[in-house]
């Protein structure tokens, strides 16, 4: 596996609760009996470290982003330096590291409560000139909360796309703007990741099968549709596959969504190794898409396994969860026409 990926946008320091029996009220003391850490964040830093986790080449990993001068940036450095990833980190004086405080109350979904930070302060150039000197077969690009550089994406995404890369983007929440920012950047996304909330946000439409014709029409050619506890999408051309969730007992999901894109990165370099480029991803079959969907699937409960976001992410925990649960989701996948 020598194909080099590139992974580039926010980078976030999480301050993770979890297990929390309730969120306190005003004036409350709640004890966190799982304790209170700390722990990397930001969808570049999770999907490359959960790529060395599976078992990809560390040395092959460039992770590009942008932080300020202070403890969380040094910490968010050493953690992605402990991983032997290559590291292009932009420090800046008007912000401090993004930071994440995110409360997991027992059957609950998380709260996130964000200083938005240096993240802000990323230029196009930051990207543009690491995708020229690394000259990536992929690039997976986070967006929403990354200034100059959102507004400037189809610029950047093209400039991917003609240096040969595939290009495979997720986003945030936007910040001071609307979702719809992201249409003008789908013609030059190959693999486009989001939860069903955030393509409603984007399509503007409640029901899935217009949704996912909208997005495939502006020019995605894979897109993946996470649903949580409830299973996946994953859709191209005019085939929507989805497959129910692996069965776990989840401890933090923080995460999930992340590792679910780097399960599908692992299994797409899999299959298609050094000839990957924007033209085999236009011939992957329904059983390839299935394989990418079952292993993005596995990868994202494996991160539920543990607090953190990617503490449980392993290969053989994937592995277990397929072979245990594997014929299961393929009896209960279904296979349609959109």
């Amino acid at each position: 596996m020598s194909v080099r990926v590139l992974t580039a946008g926010f980078l976030v320091c999480d301050i993770i609760a979890a297990g929390l029996s309730k969120i306190a009220e005003p004036g409350e003391l709640v004890w966190v009996e799982k304790g209170i850490d700390m722990y990397i964040g930001g969808h570049p830093a999770n999907v490359s470290i959960d790529l060395v986790k599976i078992g990809y080449d560390p040395s092959r990993i460039l992770v590009v982003g942008v932080v300020g001068y202070d403890v969380f940036g040094d910490f968010i450095e050493k953690t992605l330096k402990s991983y032997n990833l290559n590291v292009n980190l932009y420090r800046v004086k008007e912000a401090g590291t993004t930071k994440n405080i995110v409360l997991v109350v027992k059957g609950e979904d998380r709260r996130f409560h964000v200083d938005l930070g240096a993240s802000w302060y990323m230029k196009p150039e930051m990207i543009t000139r690491s995708i020229a000197d690394w000259k990536p077969k992929l690039l997976y690009l986070a967006c929403g909360i990354i200034g100059e550089a959102d507004e400037k994406l189809p610029d950047i995404l093209n400039e991917a796309r003609r240096q040969g890369a595939v290009t495979f983007v997720d986003l945030a929440p936007p910040y001071g703007k609307d979702w719809d920012f992201i249409i003008d950047s789908l013609e030059y996304i190959d693999i486009f990741h989001c939860n069903l909330a955030e393509l409603k946000h984007i399509t503007r439409e409640e029901k899935l099968r217009n949704a996912v014709k909208k997005m495939l029409g502006y020019g995605v050619k894979v897109l993946a549709i996470t649903l949580g506890g409830e299973g996946a999408y994953i859709a191209k051309d005019d085939t929507l596959i989805y497959q129910p969730a692996f069965k776990i007992e989840a401890i933090d999901p923080t995460g999930a969504g992340d590792a679910f894109s780097a399960g599908m990165i692992f299994k797409l370099i899999e299959l298609l190794g050094e000839e990957i480029s924007g033209e085999t991803i236009e011939k992957l079959n329904v059983d390839d898409l299935q394989e990418i969907l079952l292993w993005g699937q596995a990868a994202g409960a494996s991160a539920c396994l543990a607090p953190g976001t990617t503490t449980s992410v392993s290969r053989e925990n994937i592995e277990k969860l397929i072979v245990a649960q594997k014929n299961r989701i393929i009896s209960e996948q279904r296979i349609e026409k959109i």
